[in-house]
């Protein structure tokens, strides 16, 4: 039975929202790309998301992704991988609500660079926060590269950032820092709320088995 909440009107998918958050703590499995979008499009809404942070997606497919889902804000890609780059200024060239940087966002300020190209500058959540969003604006995150996630943890504390997608390796068979246990278990310990969980299969990386975890914390 959905659970009443009479303090404020809610919209279909917020409701959708709460009847996921109000069930058991195992996270729901999406077995298609469509039901990914429907659940993206869902959160996103229910959220109030008004900014999302593609941080080094490898592709344009994130940005593509969230336009699909019917996501209307801006998308704030950062990728500096010069390759990559110039393929999301192609993607998202007619869109005027996508912007793309060639910086990579760290932990810390620091100037890195690339074999043959220009420095990129290294810059943090908290200065871009301050660059490209109103104050109080709902913020949502997508690490879409397992390597990504060591920035979890200073990415999730952030009051701004209602909404998380991270991409987690699935098996540990390689050594990797990032799994999905670890990350579940992070993300469990910070007080988020586990909506779901799509696998995928990285034909570039060797067949890597990777999952993408969706996350909420709602006000």
């Amino acid at each position: 039975m959905e659970r009443d909440f009479p303090s404020y009107r809610l919209s279909p998918a917020a409701r959708r929202l709460r009847l996921l958050r109000s069930r058991a703590d195992t996270p729901a499995s999406i077995h298609s790309p469509q039901q990914q979008l429907g659940v993206i499009a869902d959160v996103l809404q229910s959220a109030g998301i008004a900014v999302v942070f593609d941080i080094h997606p490898g592709s344009c497919a994130v940005g593509v992704q969230l336009r699909r889902a019917g996501f209307t804000g801006r998308i704030i890609t950062f990728e500096p991988n010069p390759a990559v780059w110039e393929q999301l200024r192609y993607c998202s060239m007619t869109d005027e609500q996508w912007y793309i940087s060639r910086s990579a966002i760290r932990l810390r300020e620091e100037v890195s660079f690339a074999p043959g190209e220009i420095p990129i500058i290294g810059t943090s959540l908290a200065a871009s926060l301050e660059v490209f969003c109103d104050e109080n604006e709902p913020v949502a995150v997508w690490l879409s590269q397992p390597q990504e996630c060591s920035l979890l943890e200073a990415i999730a504390p952030c009051a701004a950032v209602r909404v998380v997608s991270i991409a987690c390796a699935i098996s540990d068979t390689e050594d990797r820092t990032c799994s999905i246990e670890q990350t579940l278990g992070t993300l469990r310990e910070l007080r988020w709320e586990i909506l779901a969980v799509h696998s995928r299969t990285v034909e570039q990386s060797s067949g890597q088995a990777i999952a993408d975890v969706i996350a909420v914390r709602m006000p």
